[in-house]
């Protein structure tokens, strides 16, 4: 699939704009055998206008023109070329070990910039318009600094053999004020990236629910140093019920006292 936009989602400027891939191809690449065909799979969120639709292309395809020439050969794919190694490493699901804090912030960083180009070629405008702002951040792009309001979960998938991508924009309940959220999951083969975007980040963090405890670690930020794999793989039927339609994200929002 691809669509096109009129200015660069991560910039603002009217380009000249570019094709940007959801899913880069070294790690498609790494990801599928040469020659295997993949299906790709829509299904839009109940309530909007979006149609289904599907395809077969021998590479995982999912791209868009959303971003300009400066931010695609610039700081984009300075971060491709410094998250290859982790990534490629997690997703196959090699033994890691320790993943350090530089490595932790990589990944932390590319699963955010990964989840807003998903966002960005999205057919449906919610919750594409939070989510431009916090992609137009400056010291984001340089690598300075986090947006607020993000937080990034991980976990290893057993019996998970290609991507599933999926954008979920929901209410959270439990709080003084319902805060509108958006948690974007990314799944490469063995690993899983989870970004949670909050729009009232002052109202508490989010940390991992039962009965995904264990199988779901914290990478931040702030990022620190974390043992990999987490203590228990996250069994593909979890990991399918996660990916329902209106699925409760798999976090509990603790306020601050």
């Amino acid at each position: 699939m691809a669509t096109a936009q009129r200015d660069c989602f991560f910039c603002g400027s009217a380009g000249p704009m570019t094709v940007e891939h959801v899913v880069p191809r070294w790690l498609a690449r790494a990801l599928y055998v040469e020659g295997s065909e993949v299906t790709h799979r829509y299904e839009p969120r109940s309530g909007g206008n979006a149609r289904p639709w599907s395809f077969v292309k021998p590479e995982a395809d999912l791209r868009g023109r959303v971003v300009c020439a400066l931010c695609n050969s610039g700081w984009m794919s300075a971060l491709e070329n410094e998250a290859k190694g982790t990534l490629e490493t997690l997703a196959l699901g090699r033994t890691h070990g320790v993943l350090s804090t530089d490595e932790g912030r990589v990944v932390v960083r590319w699963a955010i910039k990964t989840a807003l180009v998903l966002a960005a070629i999205d057919r449906e405008p919610a919750p594409k318009r939070a989510l431009r702002r916090i992609a137009r951040s400056s010291t984001f792009h340089s690598g300075i600094a986090i947006p607020e309001g993000i937080v990034v979960f991980a976990g290893r998938i057993d019996g998970h053999s290609g991507v599933s991508l999926k954008i979920q924009g929901h209410a959270l309940t439990g709080t003084l004020i319902p805060e509108q959220t958006a948690t974007i999951y990314l799944a490469f083969r063995h690993l899983l990236l989870v970004v949670f975007v909050r729009q009232l980040p002052s109202l508490g963090r989010p940390h991992v629910a039962p009965p995904f405890d264990g199988a779901m670690i914290e990478l931040g930020p702030p990022c620190t140093s974390v043992v990999w794999p987490p203590a228990r793989p996250l069994p593909l039927s979890a990991f399918g019920d996660l990916l329902r339609e209106n699925a409760p994200a798999p976090f509990q929002v603790v306020e601050p006292t």
